[in-house]
This record gives structure tokens, C-alpha cells and sequence, in this order.
């Protein structure tokens, strides 16, 4: 799970994220969430999904899955992260886990985005994604992307990235949200 952080004593959460499954880019153990709490509870929402049914619901729940975390957004006093880095530091988020447990098959699910300059167009974030999806890794040099590696289908991975959020919560929402431009990384083709 790539985003803000996630409270991993969060009591719907704690059995299934491990206190060394908790990363950060920023160094550190993970353990400091950002304060909004986004990454909390999409990862609730990839572990349980619709949550709702299992709380008025009296049926055992059985996961076959667990939680990794990897805050790659800064926190208070934290150096904030060029956007132009924001893919090296997706590889860098996606490096970190698969360093520590290669044994474990995993989908990464990264649930942030920023507003494209050029809604639609390749980025170097939308691109990196792509890269790491494709099993090849990655690396920036001014405006350009690296290749450092062909495309490798044994080391592909499954990477779920989010469309982004509209801005404009009013009466017409829905249709709001089918005519808003996705936004950067989602426009990335192999995610």
C-alpha cells in the first residue's frame, strides 16, 4: 500500500500489517502517518473492502491477504518530494518491500495523484509506472526517464493506481466525477 501512511494499531488493521511491514522513503520505520488519516483508510479498504455488510454481519471473516505500507508522502518536517521525483520515488516505495520479503507474492495499490499538467498525456510518473509494471527498473535524468533494465515479465507487477479525486463535492457528483480528467499516475497504460 503506497500512500500516507497507515496507523498499523488501528484495530481492524493491526493483525494483518506487521510492525516490519511498515515502510517509509523518508527513512524511519513507517510508523509516523500523515495526520489526514487517507492512508488508514484506503488500506482498511484493501484489506476488508466494503466494510459495512462485516459490521452488522455475524460471519467470521478469513483474509488470505495482509497489509505492507509504504509512506511515500512527507511528513511535518520532512523534505518535500519535486514532482518530477514522484516516479523514482514510486520505484523507491516499490523497492523497499520486495527488498525485504522477496518471497512474497504482492499487488501494489498506490492511491496518489496529482493534477496533470496535460490530462491524458504519458508523464515521467505515469511512465515510471508503467516501467515497473513491465518488470524493468528505473531512474530520472533531468526530464527524461532511464530504462536501466528490458522488460522482464518474472519481475512484472501488479500495480492498482488510483483515478484520483474530484474536487467538487455538489448535487451533481456523479456526473461530475465521469467528466473530470483522471489524474497523474492513472493515465499510465500497463497500471
Amino acid at each position: 500500500h503506497l500512500d500516507t501512511g497507515v496507523l498499523r494499531t488501528h484495530v481492524l488493521l493491526e493483525r494483518s500489517l506487521a510492525r516490519g511491514d511498515h515502510y517509509s522513503i523518508f527513512g524511519g520505520s513507517g510508523t509516523d502517518v500523515h495526520p489526514n488519516g487517507h492512508g488508514t483508510s484506503m488500506a482498511g479498504l484493501a484489506l476488508l473492502g466494503n466494510i459495512e455488510p462485516l459490521l452488522i454481519g455475524q460471519a467470521h471473516i478469513l483474509l488470505r491477504h495482509r497489509l505492507e505500507s509504504v509512506r511515500m508522502w512527507p511528513a511535518q518536517g520532512d523534505q518535500g518530494i519535486d514532482p518530477l521525483d514522484y516516479g523514482t520515488a514510486t520505484a523507491e516505495a516499490v523497492a523497499l518491500p520486495e527488498a525485504t520479503r522477496a518471497d512474497r507474492s504482492r499487488a501494489f495499490c498506490l492511491t496518489l495523484s496529482a493534477e496533470p499538467d496535460k490530462p491524458g498525456e504519458p508523464t515521467l510518473w505515469s511512465a515510471s509506472i508503467d516501467a515497473l509494471a513491465a518488470g524493468t527498473d528505473i531512474s530520472r535524468d533531468g526530464r527524461q526517464l532511464q530504462l536501466l533494465s528490458a522488460p522482464n515479465s518474472t519481475s512484472s507487477r501488479l500495480i492498482v493506481v488510483a483515478a484520483g479525486n474530484v474536487s467538487t463535492w455538489d448535487a451533481d457528483y456523479r456526473t461530475n466525477c465521469q467528466n473530470s480528467w483522471i489524474q497523474d499516475p492513472a493515465q499510465a497504460w500497463n497500471a
